[in-house]
């Protein structure tokens, strides 16, 4: 379990500090109070809860797989526009209620 703490500060604290320093936005999952210190706490945490930057992954995540972190950012870097179908033809004018129920699609890959 240290061997496995020390590469996650050697990858993230060393290795990436550069590309991790560069991006707009920093997605962790880091369920529990153990995973959570190992980024946040300590005496160098590798993140400050305070950045900006720095968000969770705002839906469930499985076991941390290469696969799981394709997923991830499959579904982060994808643009899921609200599906909207007006009512009535072409030109005429949509009610406020049509534009308020209308619902977001989000593809699930398996």
């Amino acid at each position: 379990e240290r061997q496995h703490e020390e590469k996650i500060h050697e990858l993230l604290g060393e290795t990436w500090k550069e590309e991790i320093a560069k991006a707009d936005y920093v997605f962790v999952s880091a369920p529990g109070i153990h995973n959570a210190n190992l980024l946040f706490g300590g005496k160098a945490p590798l993140f400050d809860k305070k950045d900006p930057r720095v968000h969770g992954v705002p839906f469930t995540t499985r076991r941390p797989t290469l696969r799981e972190v394709c997923r991830i950012k499959a579904l982060l870097s994808t643009v899921h526009p609200p599906c909207h179908q007006p009512r009535g033809g072409a030109g005429q004018k949509q009610d406020a209620g049509a534009e308020k129920s209308a619902a977001t699609a989000v593809s699930r890959p398996d």
